[in-house]
């Protein structure tokens, strides 16, 4: 097993136990146990450890996403499909099975919580996060700038607002998702119905009304 394979099993392994039990009450042992390996090596990869733990999951998701994105974006130019590639591939990493949901779920909920480090030792991480996230932003916000040059998007939307109704829409739906998959509770919709209203969303919102 590769080091990059032990620390993504460190990471898969953080991200359902901190999804089922809460930051507060997860625990590095029983992180260990999930991922089968000793505690020992947890401390290792990540010796500042629990947040040092979950700020490395967040850094992951957004650099895949952001490259994924990159490559994706590049050899498509209408910014309606550019718009929808960006939904398509966030609910894709967020979606496809219920181990993304937990995923969605630790984004969701902890985000907070990373904006009030004090750790000198972890800043830098953090900062890494801010920067995929701005990164995401402004993908986002230039995709929206350009389809209103176009004057295919509504010129009278503001982008920045746009993006956050979009972002809001996002994680209301994920999270009825994971709570659907872990009590089994039917909120009357599933995982289809996500990329259908994501897809209206932007045509029925964004788009320029003929």
């Amino acid at each position: 097993m590769t080091e990059q394979t032990k620390e993504n099993r460190i990471l898969d392994a953080a991200t359902l136990e901190i999804a089922e039990n809460g930051y507060a009450n997860a625990t590095m042992a029983r992180i260990a146990k999930r991922a089968n390996v000793s505690s020992g090596l947890i401390y290792f990869y990540f010796p500042k450890g629990k947040l040092q733990v979950l700020l490395s999951i967040t850094v992951r998701f957004w650099k895949i996403l952001n490259d994924r994105l990159e490559t994706q974006l590049e050899s498509i130019s209408d910014p309606v499909a550019r718009i929808t590639e960006v939904a398509r591939l966030a609910e894709f990493m967020l979606v496809r099975d219920n181990n993304r949901l937990y995923l969605a779920k630790v984004l969701i909920e902890e985000l907070p919580r990373m904006f009030m480090i004090n750790d000198e030792e972890l800043k830098d991480t953090r900062m890494e996060i801010t920067i995929q996230n701005r990164k995401f932003i402004h993908t986002i916000d230039s995709i929206i700038k350009d389809g209103q040059d176009q004057g295919i998007f509504d010129r009278d939307l503001n982008p920045s607002a746009v993006r956050q109704v979009l972002y809001g829409a996002v994680e209301m739906l994920l999270y009825g998702l994971f709570i659907k998959a872990s009590r089994n509770e039917d909120l009357g919709y599933g995982k289809d119905d996500v990329k259908h209203t994501l897809d209206m969303l932007i045509w029925k919102f964004l788009c320029k009304t003929p």
